[in-house]
């Protein structure tokens, strides 16, 4: 496991793998994970099912960008996009996540 190409697509994989897992609990409502996520909010509207489900979304959309720059870029760039850019963009989505999941139900 010490190939540079493994190295780079190992946060692909477990991304996809915690993706699966959060939209699986968001596809049932939220009941473990989303309910978990919703307990430590400052905002007592969140929906657990909504939450998990977006935090999904975010991290099958963070599991596909990562697969793109580590197989489109140079290892150097990788590295300055996983080190740097990569956490503006979660924090970016996750906000927008639990602005989603706090509106009301039409």
């Amino acid at each position: 496991f010490q190939d540079e190409e493994w190295i780079k697509l190992r946060g692909t994989i477990t991304g996809l793998i915690a993706a699966g897992f959060f939209l699986f609990d968001g596809w049932r409502g939220g009941p473990y994970i989303g309910r978990g996520l919703a307990r430590y909010m400052p905002y007592a509207d969140v929906d657990p099912g909504r939450m998990a489900f977006g935090m999904g979304l975010v991290g099958l959309f963070m599991a596909g960008l990562n697969y793109a720059v580590a197989k489109l870029a140079s290892t150097d760039l990788w590295l300055f996009y996983k080190t740097f850019v990569d956490i503006v963009i979660v924090m970016l989505l996750a906000m927008f996540v639990v602005r989603i999941a706090r509106t009301k139900k039409v």
